[in-house]
């Protein structure tokens, strides 16, 4: 013979839906939180000691255009790449928007890359 049990049970709790207050203009929404994080370029510590080391300057010209390249190559689902602008190259985390490494491309003979999935030539 099956028992039954019963149970109580309450009746559905009926909840107001109330929208979410609207913000300011002053105050900042997260799409611009994030399009602000994102913009924002980090230089890893090894990254900055081989700039300092090979005495490159990225100029403000080429660090738009680095910013491009990453744009370009998250946007392709890329993880970690490398990206080429004029005559240096640049290895970057994309997930961290933070360039890894750099070096010049007069130097790049016998050097290899691993751990890229994409490169982007800017």
């Amino acid at each position: 013979m099956t028992q039954i049990i019963k149970t109580r049970l309450t009746p559905p709790i009926r909840q107001e839906q109330t929208t979410a207050p609207k913000l300011q203009s002053s105050q900042m929404g997260f799409e611009q939180y994030l399009s602000q994080a994102i913009e924002e370029l980090k230089f890893s510590k090894h990254a900055l000691s081989r700039l300092g080391s090979r005495n490159l300057t990225p100029q403000p010209e080429q660090i738009t255009r680095l910013k491009e390249g990453i744009a370009i190559a998250r946007n392709k689902g890329s993880k970690n790449s490398l990206v080429l602008i004029d005559r240096l190259a640049f290895v970057v985390s994309i997930k961290n928007n933070t360039v890894v490494t750099a070096l010049s491309c007069d130097e790049k003979d016998g050097k290899v890359f691993t751990q890229i999935d994409s490169t982007v030539i800017n």
